[in-house]
């Protein structure tokens, strides 16, 4: 038989609507010798959530193949003796088609991990021994379909049976031909199903049991994409204080969500509800010590939130209250006493965080596992983080360290020289170290985790084209256990987001179970990894290895740029608050929903999807806005008249917050005016306040000022500055100075003119030169016009008026 496959997916099953260039063989039932038609390329799709069902469809396509079921999914010594496919088939071309057939065929059994590996990316050989075909329908129209079950025996002769003759990871598909009119009475291959069928025993025979059993832990994801808008005050109260059970905030106080889709994920057939319906089956099971929560507190306090009643962006009324408190109900019961990993708030991208240099952040988002403990009542594991993709750089391995995180699960693609399977040791600065656990990177990329981001030249798989089957995973977990056992850890991280349905779910909890009961592993809490205070640090080094590939899916530098621009305003606001009185609001109640917003917005969520981010960033400035406009200056009715030039000018100033703010009015320059100093005024939690600000008027007339308040450090308050009008007839300072020159100038002229008329005088009446004593006393002197001093001279004599001159 010649024929390609090119249908098999990395993750659980695949259908393939034949293949591009691939010969089918001829369909016996059909008629053998016609000339097979080439099928179009195929694509994975998630047709049936609830049951796992895949089908394929193209524009091209012919046929759609939707599997039902396939049992067992994993063979064991003491289950059928038989595999059976169920499912239906579904004629979406153009024209009729005839004779469909179905087969099965089985390939040699995959001999080890790297061979898994290659078989999880291209299918392997499967032609090796085929079932007989069997007749699905005779003719199938346009838009008909038919329904169909194959059963074949496992082992046997070659044909009627499979012919499988020991354990093993064996590859399998599922073939189905038919006759399409268009195509001259000539067979095709028109679908095809590829996965690989674990073997643990075959049936009546031996189980298949390892020297030294596995060591295996699962993490329980429960994430979602960010979609707080505001958690309200029941939502902010949970990061530090126990949750209450109050019925229902008020409706001013409600959290607001971007929309409402989260209900639908928390109700039945929902994503989230599939995932804590199925950890609630195991909790008195042996698995339920391997499996640990990882919860995102985000999504924990929105569930919480929601239970108190909230609006969706727009002002409708939420409809998931009652649905969201039933959730996290069960997931409060679900919880107690077991493992829970509070992941960092909002799944924020550590890496990026570093890389912004917003440690703070970092913080924050570490803090917030409060919220698991508040409203779960448990104390999750805070000294283990699981970054996403499973990779970190070494400053941010630091940082992480510097907030008590000393141990890190990873995935092994992010570690260099140290072969094997068990936990390394980090060398740190300062002879300090840090302990990397590594992940199982088959099972979890199996599952769906991409490990790394999807690189930026591809798109991610949308909603409907994604491989929702874990059987493929089951074989990497099976061929792990019970083939390769030899007790090392064996660390299963599922896709943040895990999207599998029920029934997935349950198969793959229902074969971890029976790797306990048959003893090819043993169940591992994830806590016994981390190494407790004071322990020594792994034997074996490593060196971290940070993908350049996961560095350029990163939120992008332009986002943590102007998230870091936000981070700094934040930090200015809350150096200026302080609380009021011991019953007032605290400082980080109004600024610790300001830091969650940021966080929002650095979600791995976003990662891939930049107008996500954006948006998620634009509300978390509005929200910075909001706060900073709460404190401002309040626009005045009337003029100010001020009669002095160094009068000081009333300012009232509102401060709308819950706390005392400490800020300072500003003035803008102007000409003719000038603010004297600058002083900070603690503004009452509140409340208003006129303050007193000296100004100087250095022109009389009409001023028109801008005013506006900041906080000491500069942060800029109020959302636009007030418009102050000041009538002034005062007398600027060059005015006075030119008045007082003025005045001494005159006061100095007419000195000047006193004097020179006192000397006058004085000179008139004193002897004249030469003129002897004699003459003083005898009398007056001659008159002038006789004398030798000169003609013209007059001396005025006693009794004598001056009739000129000065």
């Amino acid at each position: 038989m010649r024929r390609l496959l090119c249908s098999a997916v990395a993750v659980g099953f695949v259908l393939a609507v034949g293949c591009t260039g691939a010969a089918a063989e001829p369909n016996t039932a059909a008629g053998s010798g016609k000339t097979p038609l080439p099928p179009a390329t195929a694509r994975a799709v998630w047709s049936n959530p609830v049951h796992g069902v895949l089908s394929t469809l193209q524009s091209s396509a012919q046929l759609r193949m939707e599997i039902d079921q396939l049992t067992p999914r994993v063979v064991k010594a003491d289950g059928p003796p038989e595999v059976t496919i169920s499912g239906k088939v579904t004629n979406v071309g153009e024209n009729r088609i005839s004779d469909l057939t179905l087969r099965l065929e089985r390939g040699d059994p995959v001999p080890d991990e790297n061979a898994l590996r290659t078989a999880l990316r291209e299918p392997a050989a499967d032609d090796v021994v085929h079932s007989v075909w069997v007749s699905i329908a005779p003719v199938l129209q346009r838009g008909q379909e038919a329904p169909f079950t194959l059963t074949v025996p496992l082992t046997g002769e070659p044909g009627p049976t499979l012919a499988v003759d020991k354990p093993g990871i064996y590859p399998l598909l599922a073939n189905i031909n038919g006759t399409p009119d268009y195509n001259n009475g000539h067979a095709a291959q028109l679908a095809t199903l590829s996965t690989l069928l674990p073997v643990l025993g075959l049936p009546g025979g031996t189980p298949v049991k390892p020297a030294t059993p596995a060591k295996l832990t699962v993490l329980w994801p429960l994430v979602d994409q960010p979609r707080l808008v505001r958690a309200g005050p029941d939502g902010e109260a949970v990061l530090t204080a126990k949750a209450t059970q109050a019925t229902k905030s008020t409706p001013g106080d409600q959290a607001i969500l971007t929309d409402d889709t989260l209900p639908g994920l928390l109700t039945l057939g929902g994503r989230l509800n599939n995932l804590l319906a199925e950890y609630e089956s195991r909790a008195s099971a042996t698995a339920a010590y391997s499996l640990c929560l990882a919860i995102d507190p985000e999504l924990l306090q929105t569930v919480y939130a929601m239970s108190k009643g909230y609006q969706v962006a727009g002002g409708a009324q939420g409809r998931g209250q009652d649905i969201a408190k039933r959730w996290l109900d069960r997931l409060t019961l679900a919880a107690r006493g077991h493992c829970v990993l509070a992941l960092p708030y909002a799944d924020a991208d550590l890496v990026a965080l570093t890389r912004a240099g917003l440690g703070d952040l970092t913080k924050f988002a570490l803090d917030a596992s409060a919220v698991v403990q508040n409203i779960l009542e448990v104390q999750p594991l805070t000294n283990l983080a699981w970054p996403y993709g499973g990779v970190l750089d070494d400053k941010t391995t630091a940082e992480l360290a510097d907030r008590g995180v000393t141990t890190v699960l990873l995935d092994p693609k992010g570690l260099t020289g140290a072969p094997g399977a068990g936990p390394v040791r980090l060398d740190r600065a300062g002879g300090a170290t840090t302990t990397a656990v590594r992940t199982d990177q088959l099972v979890s990329d199996a599952l769906g985790n991409p490990g790394q981001p999807t690189p930026a030249n591809r798109t991610s798989a949308s909603a409907d084209t994604k491989a929702v089957s874990v059987q493929n995973a089951l074989a990497a977990l099976v061929l792990q256990t019970g083939f390769e056992g030899s007790g090392q850890n064996l660390v299963v991280t599922p896709p943040r987001t895990w999207d599998a349905p029920a029934g997935e779910l349950k198969v793959f909890l229902d074969t971890v179970q029976s790797l306990f009961d048959s003893q090819a592993a043993t169940a591992t809490p994830l806590q016994d990894l981390a190494p407790a205070a004071g322990a020594p640090a792994p034997q074996q080094g490593a060196t971290l290895n940070y993908p350049a590939q996961a560095a350029s899916n990163e939120i992008p530098k332009a986002i943590t740029d102007d998230v870091r621009a936000a981070r700094d305003v934040v930090a200015g606001l809350a150096d200026s608050m302080t609380q009021e009185d011991r019953n007032g609001a605290t400082p980080a109640s109004v600024t610790n929903p300001l830091r969650e917003g940021l966080l929002r917005v650095t979600a791995n969520s976003w990662r891939g999807n930049d107008g996500a981010a954006r948006a998620a960033l634009t509300s978390a400035q509005n929200q910075i806005g909001a706060v900073q406009a709460a404190v401002a200056v309040v626009q005045p009715e009337n003029t100010y008249s001020m009669g002095s030039g160094n009068a000081p000018v009333p300012v009232t100033v509102a401060n709308k917050l819950p706390v005392q703010v400490r800020a300072r009015v500003v003035f803008d320059d102007a000409a003719g005016f000038r603010q004297k100093s600058v002083e900070d005024w603690n503004l009452p939690a509140g409340a208003s306040r006129v303050v007193l600000v000296p100004i100087e008027v250095l022109r009389s007339g009409r001023l028109s000022i801008n005013v506006r308040v900041t906080t000491p450090g500069g942060v800029p308050l109020g959302a636009d500055a007030a418009r102050l009008e000041i009538s002034s007839s005062a007398s600027g300072t060059i005015v006075l100075i030119i008045t007082v020159v003025a005045g001494a100038v005159l006061v100095l002229l007419v000195g000047r003119r006193l004097y020179r008329r006192i000397r006058g005088g004085r000179t008139s009446t004193q002897p004249g030169v030469g003129e002897s004593a004699s003459q003083q006393d005898n009398g007056p002197a001659e008159p002038p016009e006789k004398s030798a001093q000169g003609v013209g001279t007059h001396t005025l004599g006693a009794g004598e008026e001056r009739s000129g001159g000065r």
